[in-house]
């Protein structure tokens, strides 16, 4: 019986040293950081009270864009125009492009013709960000801030003169370069469709509208007799311009216009602006 009682107890000792004995097979939940798509990975394998630890480093490849996206300074090159829809026999446009004799023939739409190649339209997108509206992201929400710039190189000898009352007059010489520029401070807003949002392949098509402050105008010259001169002024253009804007493309780059329904002239003109040109950079 002695015997009996002493295999026992010997039993419940070794079965209690084993419960208290360290595991050394157990292993802690690793610690992960993420810093920007570079992914940290640390392990710690406890055996008995020294720590081993290992360090692993991914990177996450995934190409699917977040909910809400900024691009930073991206870039529109393109053509400006305008849609001439002038009344050159009215009292306003006689009293804004104004002959200087009685021989002088009136004005007409052709003296404010533009060469198309080297009327330019330049815009820098100071930021523009995207809002994915549903859950696959493929209905978006796009706003930003930019500044426009619209060249209008005109084909004949024609003057801005500014004042109290500014208007235009034919001038008497030949000019290599005679342009209106005019920049704005520009705020669009487009919802638009991605097919397959974060792919290189994506097809996207957008359209909304923007509104523009005018901030600067000049009309830019360049002949033999005056050297380079370039008129600061406002020449009576509106201070708010409003647009239609749209794109479609795939990928980074895309095909974008802009359409003004209304005049860019507070009086006597009626010239609606537009622009047509390549987007270069953004979400899909």
């Amino acid at each position: 019986m002695k015997t009996w009682y002493l295999f026992s107890a010997m039993c419940f000792l070794s079965i209690v040293g084993l419960a208290q004995a360290p595991d050394t097979t157990k292993t802690s939940k690793p610690d992960t950081i993420v810093v920007g798509k570079m992914i940290i990975i640390k392990t710690r394998d406890k055996v008995y009270s020294n720590d081993s630890s290992k360090i692993k480093i991914t990177w996450n490849t995934s190409s699917k864009p977040k909910r809400l996206t900024t691009n930073w300074l991206s870039l529109d090159l393109g053509f400006s125009n305008f849609n001439d829809q002038t009344n050159y026999a009215s009292a306003d446009a006689r009293d804004y492009a104004r002959v200087q004799s009685a021989t002088e023939p009136a004005f007409t739409s052709s003296d404010f013709n533009v060469r198309n190649g080297r009327s330019f339209n330049i815009n820098v997108w100071i930021f523009r960000q995207y809002w994915g509206i549903t859950r696959d992201l493929k209905l978006n929400l796009s706003y930003g801030l930019m500044i426009e710039t619209n060249n209008f190189r005109y084909e004949n000898n024609i003057s801005h003169i500014k004042g109290n009352r500014p208007y235009v007059q034919r001038d008497n010489i030949s000019f290599s370069k005679n342009k209106l520029a005019t920049s704005y401070l520009t705020l669009p807003v487009m919802l638009g469709y991605s097919s397959k949002p974060g792919k290189s392949n994506s097809f996207h098509i957008a359209g909304g509208v923007s509104m523009g402050y005018l901030y600067s105008s000049r009309n830019k010259q360049i002949s033999e007799s005056r050297g380079k001169e370039k008129i600061k002024g406002d020449f009576d253009l509106e201070s708010f311009k409003f647009q239609y804007v749209g794109e479609v493309g795939v990928g980074p780059v895309k095909l974008y216009t802009s359409i003004a329904p209304k005049s860019m002239y507070q009086r006597g003109l009626d010239m609606r602006p537009f622009n047509i040109g390549i987007r270069l950079g953004g979400w899909d």
